[in-house]
């Protein structure tokens, strides 16, 4: 638990994206024990120069203390603090800062199917983030992340092939922290058997697993399917000037209807082509993954 002067999180979801670790944090979030940061991902230990690296608050320029901006300690006593930050699995500041805390944090690490973690980044960030050509096909995203040819600033989608090689980074962390607190979980498992993937983090984090008997699961930041690409994009440009009441809710609630469609897209014979052709290259990885961790894959198969 958390007894030293500062408020340091005691658990750490570090990544991946797109495997379900918005979830992941309100699931546990919502454990009476867990007091989770005022934002999920607080990107306070990012390095100087990743994309999503916040110049106003960061470990460089606001040193350990500052991470406590990001807890309410109103209610602390023995009970475990909280925050989200998937990037970093890739990073070498989280790993550097993370070793000089005076109590080892749990760390988190979610992974899933390479193929449906970049299928699934491609028809986010051409829905919800509106930050790609909702044109071009998976095969001519892929084409794009070969060549090397997406902007840097858009390194989740740059580099998400690279960063699926998921034992690359993790045997970088087991090096740096050690595997003891080190958990890692398949995106699978959480959404095939939730209670029984959160009885056993709530196991391995030392608080009550019981609470997840009775627990209602609800996935969180679901990747949609928009029907009007350029209404979205006005949408979120106007989202940041809305107060945050009962009728921001309304009209969120009124937008979805609009321009939600009730399914995802459909996969076209290409995509389903590239998505094999992505499960064949990553054989070799994945086993790599397998000897350096022990997990059982079968659910990737």
């Amino acid at each position: 638990m958390s007894k030293h002067k500062q408020l340091l999180p005691d658990i750490i979801i570090v990544g991946a994206p797109k495997c379900g670790t918005t979830s992941l944090f309100h699931y546990l979030a919502d454990h009476p024990l867990i007091i989770p940061s005022n934002v999920k991902e607080t990107c306070f230990l990012n390095d100087q120069d990743y994309p999503l690296f916040k110049k106003d608050r960061n470990f460089f320029k606001d040193g350990l203390d500052g991470y406590s901006a990001f807890f309410d300690n109103r209610k602390s006593f023995e009970k475990l603090f909280m925050e989200a930050t998937p990037d970093y699995l890739y990073q070498k500041n989280p790993l550097m800062v993370l070793k000089t805390f005076p109590c080892k944090p749990h760390i988190i690490i979610l992974l899933r199917k390479p193929s449906a973690r970049i299928y699934s980044l491609f028809i986010f960030a051409q829905n919800n983030m509106g930050v790609l050509d909702s044109k071009i096909t998976f095969t001519q995203f892929l084409d794009k992340v070969w060549k090397n040819e997406l902007p840097a600033k858009k390194t989740i989608l740059r580099d998400c092939i690279t960063h699926s090689k998921y034992y690359i980074y993790i045997d970088e962390w087991f090096q740096c922290l050690g595997k003891e607190k080190i958990h890692i979980v398949l995106f699978e498992d959480l959404k095939n058997e939730p209670v029984k993937t959160m009885k056993k983090i709530a196991g391995q984090m030392g608080i009550e697993q019981n609470f997840y008997d009775t627990y209602l699961f609800t996935v969180k930041n679901k990747t949609v399917n928009i029907k009007h690409h350029n209404l979205h994009k006005m949408k979120k440009r106007m989202a940041s000037y809305l107060p945050d009441n009962t009728i921001r809710i309304y009209l969120k609630k009124l937008y979805k209807k609009i321009n939600y469609r009730r399914s995802l897209p459909i996969k076209s014979k290409e995509d389903i082509k590239s998505i094999k052709d992505l499960d064949d290259y990553f054989i070799d990885y994945n086993q790599k993954l397998v000897d350096l961790t022990g997990l059982s894959l079968v659910s990737w198969d």
